[in-house]
């Protein structure tokens, strides 16, 4: 194991403040009605630390692996719970944080999250129980300094060099931000390492999740994004090593699971529903910090992509026939619809099989993935996969794909 400058023994008694045991909530999260298809998780268990507010989500599967089997998948939470995000100071404490991780030597990467503010994301060895102790001292108590700080003003400048805002920006108000924003943070472990290492660690474990941290708060409730529809089609090139392809982007938020979980098998059903008239590839793409600062908005985009009969791209009425096309075929896709319903059967039986496994999967990291996918929802996920029905995707496609123009990307050689 590699031996770095905060190494302690194992067998380490943590004396940082906090120390108070946390307590067991998992049955506040438990569905009061259970369906026959509920997805039993007796390894996935939640705790709240009454001193810190921090809340714990711990899953902990059998794991064979040998690989896998001394290690701890990690992942750290912080949203915003203000009223807005400023995006700038979003990317700034991002960057700072990162620098304090790489100054430390800690095996962990700070990344935004859908919730305005940021994620951790680390493994460590489960002798290396220290790690967590270093990394919640620097969450709490940074060294932010004018080097770093000024390293990603230079950043900004270059990405969005007619924003003169970013001059106005000083480190000592950036400082005070950064800590009215831990205070009013929801903070969340979500820890998986396999069940007989806990039994053994389980103390030392607890003691240094907790340790080094304030006081956080507890809002149980996600922020809603508000929705301002795309009103007029834009259009931009991307010149790549590839054949003709037209590319539309459709914004939409994402409030909850459930939300999340229509956009995906939306997105689903009209790539596996190809017709004659019209098949296209599809994904789901998260907005990038850069894209955040610049629309000020905290959206995820439906792309479709598909390949045009004509190959001049920049003849716009073969743009229109094309676009034309594609909305003729989201059109099919109604509560009726015989397809839709079928196809969304299949997808919910299988997504449900691909997230049991998920849950018990041998990687620790894939199944703190969907610990952290699902938060307090992964107790109901079942239940919410069956609530979800072909109005709900006609609804989808009706309010993001059909009623606003796409941003138009036209990739050519």
């Amino acid at each position: 194991m590699q031996t770095n400058a905060y190494y302690l023994p194992a067998n380490i008694t943590f004396s940082g403040k906090n120390n108070s045991a946390p307590v067991e909530t998992t049955a506040d999260y438990m569905p009061q009605i259970m369906s026959n298809d509920h997805l039993d998780l007796p390894n996935i268990r939640v705790f709240e630390y009454p001193d810190t507010k921090l809340q714990l989500f711990l899953n902990t599967p059998n794991v064979s692996n040998k690989d896998e089997k001394n290690k701890i998948a990690v992942k750290f939470y912080l949203s915003n719970n203000e009223q807005d995000t400023d995006y700038t100071n979003n990317f700034i404490a991002i960057y700072l944080i990162n620098k304090q991780l790489e100054m430390n030597n800690l095996n962990f990467k700070a990344e935004t999250n859908n919730n305005g503010f940021y994620t951790i994301n680390g493994v460590i060895d489960n002798t290396n129980l220290e790690a967590i102790q270093a990394l919640n001292k620097i969450i709490t108590e940074p060294c932010f300094n004018d080097k770093d700080f000024e390293e990603a003003k230079k950043i900004l400048h270059y990405v969005f060099p007619d924003n003169t805002n970013i001059n106005e920006i000083n480190l000592s108000h950036f400082k005070n931000d950064y800590k009215n924003m831990l205070k009013n943070a929801d903070a969340k472990y979500f820890i998986t390492l396999d069940r007989e290492q806990l039994n053994i660690n389980k103390k030392e474990l607890f003691n240094a999740l907790n340790s080094n941290l304030n006081e956080f708060t507890i809002s149980k409730k996600r922020n809603s994004t508000t929705f301002i529809p795309n009103t007029e089609m834009k259009i931009a090139h991307k010149i790549l090593n590839t054949e003709n392809m037209i590319h539309t982007q459709y914004p939409f938020v994402s409030n909850s699971v459930r939300d999340s979980l229509i956009a995906i098998f939306s997105s689903l059903v009209i790539m596996m529903s190809k017709s004659k008239l019209f098949s296209c590839d599809t994904e789901i793409m998260q907005q990038d910090v850069f894209d955040k600062i610049l629309s000020n908005n905290n959206y995820i985009y439906h792309q479709l992509s598909f390949k045009p009969k004509g190959k001049n791209l920049d003849n716009n009425d073969l743009i229109n026939t094309e676009l034309s096309k594609q909305q003729e075929f989201l059109k099919t896709f109604t509560a009726d619809d015989e397809v839709t319903n079928t196809v969304l059967d299949a997808i919910k039986k299988h997504y449900k099989e691909l997230i049991k496994e998920d849950f018990n999967n041998d990687s620790i990291i894939t199944a703190n993935e969907a610990l952290y996918n699902y938060d307090y929802d992964s107790f109901k996920i079942n239940e919410i996969i069956d609530s979800i029905n072909a109005k709900d995707i006609e609804t989808h496609i009706q309010t993001y794909l059909l009623v606003q123009p796409p941003i138009v990307l036209l990739e050519e050689k």
